[in-house]
């Protein structure tokens, strides 16, 4: 049952990413890569992760836009796969990115801090 969900995960990952990059035409989107899927084990709600180029403001106005635009998502979905059930979306800011960011970040400051402390 667990690579059912993974793999219906990673298919869905793929179409919505296509049908994002090939059929969405929405000036304000921006350009959003579609990171993950995670999926119910009963497949019937998938939570889409994604990244959008830009700043804050931009991640939050694609999430805005593609969580208004599930209807249609989930239409072009049932186009081109065949589910039992087609799962309901919800899309999310994938934070993975930017929480490594910050963990380099800290590791760097208490490296240079350590490399500091050792010269006195």
């Amino acid at each position: 049952m667990k690579n059912r969900v993974k793999r219906v995960g990673e298919l869905l990952k793929e179409t919505i990413a296509e049908i994002i990059l090939k059929e969405f035409d929405n000036p304000h989107l921006g350009l959003v890569t579609i990171t993950a899927v995670e999926m119910t084990r009963d497949l019937k709600q998938a939570t889409i992760f994604f990244t959008c180029y830009g700043n804050e403001n931009k991640e939050l106005t694609a999430k805005k836009i593609l969580n208004n635009s599930k209807g249609y998502i989930k239409e072009r979905l049932k186009n081109k796969i065949i589910l039992k059930y087609m799962p309901e979306l919800k899309f999310e800011i994938d934070e993975t990115l930017k929480k490594q960011q910050r963990i380099d970040k800290l590791l760097k400051k208490l490296k240079a801090d350590e490399g500091n402390n050792t010269g006195e």
